[in-house]
């Protein structure tokens, strides 16, 4: 008789479907020419999993770095398009912090936080949002003079 598990209650979704690719590539990785339709599944997930990802990082390089950088080199001139700039890296910093806790939740507390760079992807949302109130207080510096060393 079946175990009565969560997981046999999960329907089949996307991160089963790479569990499951992966264990057959793995086992018959030698004959995977002969599994055409296979090839094809692997591809479109491939495909798909390459769009989110450049969506991401477009997402990621005009919606936060641009306006970061903006937002630091035009220190002082524009008290609005400071704020504006952060404000933007903020949301920008909260939507990629909610796809890593949509994938925290997939793969599990210990397997995600077993890679450096997961810590650093959950972290850079409350990190900014830090760094962002500390700019609204005093938009006219990159860094506040109270935390400066002088």
């Amino acid at each position: 008789m079946r175990k009565n598990t969560f997981e046999s209650h999960v329907p089949f979704n996307e991160i089963r479907l790479c569990k499951f690719l992966s264990n057959v590539t793995s086992k018959y990785y030698y004959q995977i020419d002969k599994f055409s339709s296979l090839k094809n599944l692997i591809e479109a997930q491939y495909e798909k999993t390459k769009r989110i990802y450049s969506m991401q990082f477009a997402l990621f390089v005009f919606c936060f770095i641009v306006p970061f950088l903006i937002g630091v080199l035009t220190t002082g001139e524009t008290r609005h398009g400071t704020l504006v700039c952060n404000g933007l890296g903020v949301i920008t910093t909260f939507i990629l912090f909610i796809f890593e806790v949509g994938k925290l939740r997939a793969i599990g507390r210990s397997a995600y936080f077993d890679a450096y760079t997961n810590w650093l992807e959950i972290l850079m949302f409350p990190v900014f949002t830090a760094y962002t109130v500390l700019r609204f207080q005093n938009p006219g510096s990159v860094i506040p003079k109270e935390y400066t060393v002088s």
